[in-house]
Parts: structure tokens; sequence; C-alpha cells
């Protein structure tokens, strides 16, 4: 059975925790058209921007605990429209500080060769919510 896009973005949030470029680059289009606007404020153009920006944040940070919230799509044929909350944390390696993001996120995806990709997505900060605070490091685990 085809996957759905409620599904497919479901398994993206849980490979965002992986931190590894080459993984969650299989969720979007390799395309010079493929367009990733950030809610830090970048705005990457095509696939190689993306796969870098990817690749640069796995030398600095770690991500974990990526988990999306109030998840709504709109599905026409080939084309589908999710919007969600995205919550992550990530370590930055050299200073060891840990911190909690929350951001609203439009993809748009393309079904193609019965496999959905992002061919846009769009980040930004939520009304009334801080877009990154700084939060203690979880607990070791023994």
């Amino acid at each position: 059975a085809e996957e759905t896009p409620k599904e497919f973005i479901n398994r993206w949030a849980v490979d965002f925790n992986k931190n590894t470029p080459a993984v969650i680059s299989k969720y979007y289009e390799p395309s010079k058209d493929l367009e990733m606007l950030v809610s830090a404020g970048f705005w990457h153009h095509g696939f190689d921007e993306m796969l870098r920006a990817y690749q640069d944040d796995a030398k600095d940070i770690e991500y974990y605990d990526s988990t999306i919230k109030d998840l709504r799509v709109r599905r026409f044929d080939n084309t589908a429209i999710i919007c969600f909350e995205h919550l992550f944390k990530f370590r930055v390696f050299d200073s060891n500080e840990h911190v909690q993001v929350h951001i609203r996120t439009t993809s748009t995806l393309r079904l193609k060769d019965g496999r959905w990709l992002i061919v846009l997505e769009h980040s930004s900060p939520i009304n009334g919510q801080p877009r990154a605070v700084l939060i203690p490091a979880p607990p070791k685990s023994t």
C-alpha cells in the first residue's frame, strides 16, 4: 500500500533524530528546484544546498527528541500540503548547551514513482511561542 503523507512526515520526524544527512536528505526531491526556508532565517535553494546545510549542522550539533504535533494534511492527487508544529532539541558540541526548538512547518510534497518527496519546506516561529530556548541537559543514562 502507498504510504500516506502523514506516515511519510512522521517517519521524517523520527529520522531527523538520526543526525545523518544521507538519511534525512532522502526525504527531499533531488532537484535544483527544491526550496527550504528555515526558521533561523536561511533559504536553501536546491538539493545540494539543503544537503550542505544538514552536513554543516551535523558538524556542530546533534538533534534529538524530534516530534510533530497538530499535523494537518491536504492532498490533491500527486501533491500534498502538510502543516505541523515541529518540536525538537539539539546539543551544541562545543559548549554542550541544549536547546529546545518549537516551530511551525509547512511542506509541499509530490508523489513521484510511488514515493512522497518534499519539494518545498518552510518553517517559521509561532506567534507567542519562543522559537528556541536553552534547556537543561538530559540526565545521563546509566
